[in-house]
């Protein structure tokens, strides 16, 4: 897991842990988008306005959500200072938002008011066997950058997420050979785990997204059911699937 005092971005990806760097070759194979990194500037006021009105939204969820006993008790902190106007508007402009992930333990008999839809029970029956971490049932601390595309439906290899920032070089990247082919060569569909976590496609999606490579990470189903029932409806109602950070270890 990256640093949650540190922004992540959870796209369709997996945890990287170790990686090298790209030969001269590869990067030419690739074609990688070369953006220049985002340099720290002071920060507008339009800034400090839209961060406070951030603020002021996540912790009115929280307090709906989890309920007033438990919601007037957690802190909603400043985003992290790296974080630029720059790289703001960019995520803005890019369907890419920020959120605050409480870490809250998520029990099977917890009847938080805002938890409309709850977690599969195969979770903690999973928990009880061994077969994933126990910290499964809880929701990672500090602030988020998530993608807020709602998965499209099934369309026979024909479904694309809406405006999808990361289907040029999802498209490099098939075209390249690290990701397997598809009918529709910029799709997220049809990548494994193991694709997911190679070095080149990990450090693709980091560059396209404008963050480190260590604040890409997948999200743990706890962090998905908080916000799909909080802020995202929508993403529970089609009938395609995405990876989930838990690994499980049943064989």
């Amino acid at each position: 897991m990256p640093n949650f005092e540190q922004p992540i971005i959870i796209p369709k990806g997996k945890v990287f842990e170790q990686y090298r760097v790209l030969t001269p070759e590869e990067e030419t194979k690739l074609k990688l988008d070369n953006t220049p990194k985002l340099e720290p500037k002071l920060r507008s006021a339009s800034f400090e306005q839209k961060q406070n009105e951030l603020i002021t939204i996540e912790k009115e969820t929280i307090i709906k959500y989890f309920g007033e006993e438990l919601g007037k008790t957690i802190e909603v902190p400043p985003l992290p200072a790296e974080i630029t106007s720059e790289q703001l508007e960019f995520w803005e402009q890019n369907q890419l938002a920020l959120h605050y992930s409480p870490g809250v333990e998520i029990t099977k008999d917890n009847t938080f008011p805002g938890q409309t839809k709850k977690l599969d029970a195969d979770i903690y029956k999973w928990i009880v066997e061994a077969k994933i971490s126990p910290e499964a049932a809880k929701l990672p601390k500090g602030w988020i950058l998530i993608d807020t595309r709602a998965k499209p439906n099934y369309a026979s290899g024909d479904q694309m997420y809406e405006n999808d920032l990361l289907a040029p070089v999802l498209e490099k990247l098939r075209l390249a050979g690290y990701i397997s082919s598809f009918k529709q060569t910029s799709s997220r569909f049809n990548i494994s785990a193991d694709e997911l976590n190679k070095a080149e496609v990990q450090i693709a999606l980091a560059e396209t997204l404008k963050i480190k490579l260590e604040q890409l990470d997948l999200p743990p189903a706890t962090l998905y059911n908080y916000l799909g029932n909080a802020f995202y409806p929508e993403w529970g109602e089609t009938n395609t699937w995405e990876w989930f950070q838990e690994e499980y270890s049943g064989g």
